[in-house]
């Protein structure tokens, strides 16, 4: 009882540095974070179920921010080997590497993605966990954060992107990146606040 009530209290102290920096943050880059808190930690393990626990390949977050969801995809299962987070905010970078030093943190753009990743993951990547406030950005960074990152995917990888918006942040994707796209919202989360929305996109010829 006691060792549950020291996690629980560790845990506490985790969220509210948390929700500090991410504020912190938030007032000098506003549009880069798209939100003043962190995802919720219902939405995170919410976003999170989406994955299978076994991928075929490695999963790379991008826009990890402090790192709530990344700690989902890891009690979920996933291996630390096999996941990676990338934040382009040097602060949050930071903070993501002492929380959580078992994953490989990588600080950078996620336009820069093939450079970033170790080189065998190339053409590997069985998902790219996209928490970037992508409707926020113009349309010419939208799609190069997606091209970018299906550059990596194998043929069947997925993007899966978490956002607060119920209509696509990446609306006619395949106009975008002159593939045959396939959209769909996996989930919606309604009593979160604001509301959550997981939204998928996969190349559409994969069978």
């Amino acid at each position: 009882m006691l060792e549950f009530t020291q996690q629980s209290q560790v845990e506490e102290q985790l969220i509210k540095a948390e929700n500090r920096l991410f504020f912190r943050r938030w007032l000098r880059h506003p549009f880069r974070l798209g939100t003043i808190a962190p995802i919720s930690q219902k939405f995170a393990n919410y976003a999170a179920s989406f994955l299978p626990t076994l991928p075929s390949g490695p999963v790379i977050e991008v826009g990890a921010g402090t790192g709530r969801l990344t700690r989902s995809l890891l009690k979920k299962g996933l291996s630390p080997d096999t996941l990676a987070a990338i934040e382009l905010d040097p602060d949050l970078c930071s903070f993501l590497k002492n929380s959580l030093p078992e994953i490989n943190t990588i600080e950078g753009d996620a336009r820069q993605i093939k450079q970033l990743i170790p080189i065998d993951w190339v053409g590997q990547v069985a998902a790219v966990v996209s928490v970037i406030p992508l409707m926020y950005l113009p349309l010419a960074s939208r799609r190069e954060i997606v091209e970018n990152c299906f550059s990596v995917m194998g043929k069947k990888g997925i993007f899966l992107q978490v956002t607060y918006s119920s209509y696509s942040p990446l609306q006619a994707v395949d106009k975008l990146l002159g593939l045959p796209v396939k959209t769909q919202r996996l989930g919606a989360l309604w009593r979160n606040l604001p509301p959550g929305f997981i939204w998928c996109y996969q190349l559409a010829d994969v069978t």
